[in-house]
């Protein structure tokens, strides 16, 4: 695991024990329950903005990606090969939408936080090269 993931990890450990703490300490330790709330609150309340902005600029990319897309890969299809051209699009995006997440955690944790951007740089110039091949090739 990365020290970042480590260090989350044993955070929200000590964020579970406290809360464990406060069910169980009696009664006139109150204040000192309410300051323990303190920074879980502050830490959610700085992340919310910069979650919202992300979340912003994605669904921007996205109305902006999808139609696109669409457009051309149905322009570029065979009027009677269309619906597998569409179909083969959303298995393909299906399953890099399920699986990028995921793959880029394992490297995350196993190997090191810059082995995801190595990958995903190694899979740009792979999908480059083979865009490169396959444009060049003649055409019956």
């Amino acid at each position: 695991m990365s020290s970042w993931t480590k260090r989350v990890t044993k955070d929200l450990l000590l964020y579970l024990e406290r809360a464990f703490l406060w069910v169980s300490d009696p009664p006139e330790n109150v204040w000192r329950k309410i300051k323990l709330l303190q920074t879980p609150i502050i830490l959610i309340l700085t992340f919310i903005p910069i979650l919202n902005i992300a979340t912003i600029i994605a669904t921007i990319g996205e109305m902006i990606l999808l139609p696109t897309s669409t457009n051309y890969l149905s322009q570029l299809a065979p009027e009677d090969k269309r619906a597998r051209y569409m179909s083969l699009y959303t298995i393909t995006w299906s399953i890099g939408t399920g699986l990028g997440p995921l793959i880029g955690g394992i490297l995350n944790d196993q190997i090191s936080p810059s082995a995801t951007w190595i990958g995903t740089g190694l899979l740009g110039l792979i999908g480059t090269a083979l865009f490169y091949f396959f444009a060049r090739r003649p055409k019956n």
